[in-house]
């Protein structure tokens, strides 16, 4: 059975929409499939998909999510997730190729425009689920500013007193924790997401392990980072139970 392209648009923002409003996946799962079903057997009979959900998609959906549960555990879940994704990110993109030095700016600075940006970024997503323009244009303005205010974080803070404070033995440490902690998640949490920022800094975990310094390379091994994230997004996509 096909869907309609517009169906299949209202569909997925519906999905997003909810999943968004911290409801519960196997309860959205369990609608969404429902909802799907009914829009094919209606757009058989001729009818769109505002014939079948109203004028105004966004006040159907907010009407749905009054009636979902909040799934608390979820949303532990992929505050774990976040958290240990943040964290490593931070963490190695800070490091230089020895002992990990920062400035007092970059360490509070970096982790509050990357939180804001995530932040906003879902406000963004749920509040435009059904307005891709609006969100597409959102989404090129925040990331504009992100990169604007990392830029300016780190001209800035390259400037001011830099402090040590992990040795290099520290360092291999944490990354190993890092890395446990990671792969626990991927296993449990069925995501790929904290493999991220391990893959686009190859060249900093070979130096500290392997005593190999390829930082004339991080370029290439950030694009084949971005590449292998790409690849595990669709796989994970692919594995992910999908709807009929």
């Amino acid at each position: 059975m096909c869907i309609s392209k517009e169906g299949e648009k209202f569909i997925t923002d519906l999905n997003v929409y909810l999943l968004l409003g911290r409801k519960s996946e196997k309860e959205v799962k369990e609608f969404i499939e429902e909802a799907e079903q009914h829009l094919i057997l209606s757009e058989k009979e001729g009818k769109s998909v505002k014939d079948i959900f109203g004028d105004s998609p966004e006040e159907y959906a907010k009407s749905v999510e009054k009636e979902l549960p909040y799934d608390k555990k979820g949303i532990l879940g992929l505050g774990f997730i976040f958290i240990i994704g943040l964290t490593s990110w931070i963490f190695l993109s800070q490091l230089d190729y020895g002992p990990y030095k920062s400035s007092v700016l970059e360490v509070v600075g970096i982790p509050l425009i990357l939180v804001m940006y995530l932040a906003f970024m879902l406000l963004f997503a749920k509040k435009f689920a059904f307005k891709n323009t609006k969100f597409n244009i959102s989404i090129y303005i925040l990331s504009t500013l992100e990169i604007a205010a990392l830029v300016a974080v780190g001209l800035v803070g390259q400037k001011m007193p830099q402090i040590e404070l992990f040795s290099e033995p520290t360092v291999r440490i944490i990354i190993i924790m890092l890395i446990l902690v990671s792969i626990t998640t991927v296993i449990t949490k069925k995501t790929t997401a904290p493999i991220f920022p391990f893959l686009i800094n190859i060249p900093k975990i070979l130096y500290y392990f392997f005593g190999i310094n390829l930082g004339n390379l991080e370029i290439p091994a950030l694009l084949l980072g971005v590449v292998l994230m790409f690849i595990a997004l669709k796989i994970e996509t692919n594995s992910s139970p999908k709807t009929n």
